[in-house]
């Protein structure tokens, strides 16, 4: 029976291999930059001639030159990834469903990658494959980890035969997946689809809404935040054990638990355990410490990043990161703090809606539109960190601002308020 069952989803998947319209996707006769690439997805009309459809434009930040429409698109688009020098995984939406390997140059081919037909989720590439989490079957509410062949066509495979809640994490040999089983169960899948194995499994995680799965920098441990014990354990409901787990033996290496995880009475927020690995035996995660004295008042307390070692247990370092209870718990290496309002970013500083040179005190681009507090734009950082894109809406008309951190410069990427803008990384 299960060997049928896989089977048909194996059918299902082939037919849906090449749904992806070729006439609807338009690549022109270039080569792109070779550097790292900001792309933008714009239905405008001036570049648009028929309703619904888009261009992609592609801009090298490297040179003054206007944006370079690069592909057209019969219905809305999404840039997923880079591949290689010349190529662009992309996804559509509408009545352009699934992936998409847009190969560009002299002569460029558009190449049908299947998967998906209403959700998409990618999730990265791993050696000639991208893998995303999507429905196999047409109109099918169960979602399963897919990958789709980059170097030949083939049609997608189906990695994991149960439906699958969520993925956590995609590794370089395997990916933590969420089960829909009786009772959910955390997997570690390997991506070649030979093996499984359980790291978790727990009733609670069917009511827990920020499960969470990270793997280790060299890919021997799994850290897991999952549901407490019991309710006095699950302030919010939300998540406050953090289990380390060995990936080869599935077997519980440490357990870290009872966190304080209460944010600010103005946050419409659900707390989370938000955590991350320093290196291979370091791990940090954020807390809520408040004062005995004040632990009446509501605001009172700030947060704190905790480092422990995973071998022992000991808690390495523990420090405040804020000066008050903000809307929500963060954890990344190093400092991200300049003050309350900005994180570091590469060669900006960003936060409250602005984007900011590295130590200027003044505002280059504010993203709201003017005369207004709320509705901030986007704000893109580029993987080198060296430019950004924002959004800017003014009287005089919206556009897209492309700032060089190096330079100190800003520059007008697109006019007008494209769909949706993103970065590649150089190749």
């Amino acid at each position: 029976m299960c060997s049928a069952r896989l089977s048909l989803v194996v059918v299902a998947a082939a037919l849906a291999f090449g749904s992806f319209a070729r006439a609807q996707l338009v690549p022109k006769a270039l080569a792109l930059p070779a550097g790292e690439l900001l792309v933008v997805v714009t239905s405008d009309p001036a570049r648009v001639g028929t309703v619904g459809a888009t261009v992609l434009l592609a801009v090298d930040p490297t040179k003054d030159g206007a944006a370079i429409p690069v592909l057209e698109a019969g219905a809305d688009l999404e840039v997923v990834a880079r591949i290689g020098r010349d190529g662009l995984l992309v996804c559509g939406g509408g009545e352009l469903t699934g992936y998409a390997l847009v190969e560009f140059g002299e002569h460029p081919t558009v190449r049908p990658l299947g998967g998906g037909r209403s959700t998409h989720d990618f999730l990265g590439i791993r050696g000639n494959e991208a893998f995303v989490r999507d429905r196999v079957l047409p109109r099918a509410e169960s979602l399963r980890l897919v990958a789709l062949s980059l170097d030949h066509p083939a049609p997608p495979r189906v990695v994991t035969e149960d439906p699958v809640v969520s993925v956590l994490d995609l590794g370089t040999t395997h990916a933590l997946v969420r089960t829909r089983s009786d009772p959910p169960e955390i997997r570690a899948v390997a991506l070649d689809g030979t093996s499984m194995k359980v790291l978790h499994r727990d009733a609670g995680l069917a009511r827990a809404w920020d499960v969470s799965g990270h793997f280790s920098p060299d890919g021997k441990l799994v850290a897991l935040g999952v549901p407490g014990r019991g309710n006095a354990e699950r302030p919010f409901g939300a998540s406050t054990r953090l289990l380390i787990v060995d990936l080869e033996s599935g077997e519980g290496v440490r357990e870290f638990a009872g966190m304080d995880l209460h944010v600010s009475p103005l946050s419409s927020l659900m707390p989370a355990l938000e955590y991350c690995w320093l290196d291979a035996t370091t791990i940090r995660w954020s807390e809520t410490r408040v004062p005995k004295e004040l632990a009446e008042r509501d605001e009172a307390g700030c947060f704190v990043w905790v480092d422990a070692d995973v071998r022992d247990g000991r808690i390495l370092a523990e420090r405040p990161y804020t000066d008050g209870l903000r809307l929500r718990h963060e954890a990344r290496p190093g400092d991200p703090r300049i003050d309350e309002r900005f994180l570091r970013l590469g060669l900006f500083d960003v936060g409250g809606g602005s984007l900011s040179f590295a130590d200027a005190k003044e505002i280059a681009v504010d993203t709201f539109p003017e005369g207004y507090t709320y509705n901030a734009g986007l704000i893109r950082v580029s993987p080198s960190g060296r430019f950004a894109a924002a959004q800017e809406q003014r009287s005089a008309g919206a556009r897209v601002v492309l700032a060089d951190g190096a330079a100190r410069t800003l520059r007008t990427a697109v006019p007008g308020s494209p769909r949706r803008f993103s970065w590649l990384a150089a190749p």
